[in-house]
């Protein structure tokens, strides 16, 4: 998901109305309009399936994996249905102003949703309220990218739209041209951070599944330390948890049920139910193996 970013002025860019850049695996474009402070558009390419990438959007404990957040306080789901998920987010960022450092709290809604029927996988987020931004909604979309002859997922396409308004700073100062580019500077600057910061995570996780790892979450649990709850879901370690995505089962030696999650969610996670017979009853016990407890 994108993040509240640390916010820091820059040099104000020299073309007007717009900021454009290109670096390495993605494009950014950045301009000033009625009604925001900028609106971001970002489009970028990965070398792993768009469900890593939103699994790492996603991970409750994520704010370790970037530098601009400085904590997550406090996770709660709304509602979660097979696919879909909606949590709001308390989180601590920080502002810096001609040296002046200053943290500040921000609460959004996110909403997670996997529902699509081509694998696209989107991520939406709504302000809430924030003591130093009036608007922070954007969208993410996670398209895969799949060979043409044999429909593999080689890879990700991201695309990012984002409109971003300061709190207390009126349209018609911020329309002057000096200001807005410094406030253009400021969200591009943002963004950038958190490209890099997204792609170090990727290159992680990635030397993570070659050296034999091969479940993510195992991945971020090494880089984020233990999973954040997520206060009214009675789980709260997984992102998404509903029996209903879950489809294939087998059988042990044992006789015991082993029920495991479709691929088309690529979540890695096992259910293991162990029938223990009673003398009235047999009870029925769901352990979950996410290889972190």
């Amino acid at each position: 998901m994108s993040d509240v970013a640390s916010l820091e002025y820059f040099p104000s860019p020299h073309s007007p109305g717009t900021t454009s850049s290109r670096v390495s695996n993605y494009d950014l474009n950045v301009s000033n309009g009625n009604g925001y402070m900028s609106h971001i558009h970002l489009e970028s390419v990965w070398n792993v399936s768009p469900s890593i990438l939103f699994y790492i959007f996603t991970y409750p404990s994520n704010a370790a994996l970037f530098r601009d957040i400085k904590a997550v306080e406090n996770r709660e789901v709304i509602t979660s249905t097979r696919g879909l998920k909606v949590v709001t987010v308390d989180q601590i960022g920080e502002l810096r102003v001609l040296g002046i450092v200053r943290t500040f709290r921000t609460t959004l809604r996110v909403t997670e949703d996997e529902r699509d029927s081509e694998g696209v996988l989107r991520i939406t987020f709504e302000l809430l309220k924030s003591d130093v931004l009036s608007k922070f909604n954007g969208k993410w979309a996670l398209y895969p990218i799949k060979d043409p002859k044999t429909g593999e997922i080689t890879g990700c396409r991201g695309v990012l739209e984002q409109d971003v308004l300061p709190a207390g700073v009126p349209l018609w100062f911020q329309r002057l041209p000096v200001v807005s580019g410094i406030l253009r500077g400021i969200s591009a600057g943002a963004i950038t951070r958190l490209m890099e910061d997204i792609n170090v995570v990727v290159s992680k996780v990635e030397a993570g599944l070659a050296a034999g790892n091969n479940v993510v979450q195992h991945v971020l649990s090494q880089l984020c330390g233990q999973c954040q709850a997520e206060a009214g879901y009675t789980n709260g370690v997984i992102q998404s948890f509903d029996l209903g995505t879950f489809e294939d089962s087998s059988e042990d030696e044992e006789g015991n049920s082993h029920i495991k999650q479709s691929a088309s969610q690529q979540k890695d996670i096992e259910l293991k139910v162990i029938l223990v017979p009673g003398e009235e009853q047999q009870s029925v016990i769901l352990i979950l193996d996410l290889g972190m407890l």
